[in-house]
């Protein structure tokens, strides 16, 4: 089941096999959307740990962080349109929610599906500027060098994450290259 809300994080607790946690990979979100998870367990009298975790997160391997993060603008609208704003300012980033219209002449079919990426980035820089991005891509992205993705991967693992579910920024091409640099640099370095 994928979960980001409490009470579908205390249901995927109480019902499911296995979570897709879609808080990213923010040590403190991760924490809190466990913990609902956990206590979903209890409250069903499951055993401890039973429900799988597997966290949902943007990746790009890169070294350059800063030019990589500003294509992550229209998630950031996104969440935010879907009233992820709240969440993002625990971590300090800010949007003009009520600016970022529902429907963005040239963008379709929607902000995170966008068929033509670059267009949605440039339409919604108006309201998620590149510190925001930046700062989205470093606390809940696995955005970095090769041995800093690995780094935050062994740290997955170790606040008992069973799986990693990496996903591409883009919406219609396909992930090769998130393929080709997780494959060639990432996992020799784990």
């Amino acid at each position: 089941m994928a979960a980001s809300g409490p009470r579908n994080l205390r249901l995927a607790g109480e019902e499911a096999g296995g979570v897709i946690l879609l808080s990213g990979v923010s040590p403190h979100s991760l924490a809190s959307a466990t913990a609902r998870v956990r206590d979903g367990e209890r409250a069903a009298g499951r055993a401890p740990e039973s429900v799988r975790l597997t966290v949902s997160a943007y990746c790009e391997v890169t070294d350059d962080i800063e030019a990589a993060a500003r294509r992550i603008k229209p998630i950031c609208a996104a969440i935010t349109r879907n009233g992820g704003a709240p969440f993002l300012a625990l971590a300090g980033i800010h949007v003009d929610v009520p600016a970022v219209p529902d429907v963005i002449d040239g963008v379709y079919p929607d902000l995170a599906h966008a068929e033509d990426w670059d267009a949605a980035v440039k339409a919604v820089s108006p309201w998620v500027d590149d510190a925001a991005a930046l700062r989205f891509a470093e606390e809940f992205c696995l955005f970095g060098t090769a041995d800093d993705t690995a780094r935050r991967l062994r740290a997955l693992h170790a606040d008992d994450v069973d799986g990693v579910f990496l996903q591409h920024v883009g919406s219609y091409a396909p992930p090769i290259d998130l393929i080709e640099s997780v494959g060639a640099s990432v996992l020799p370095a784990l």
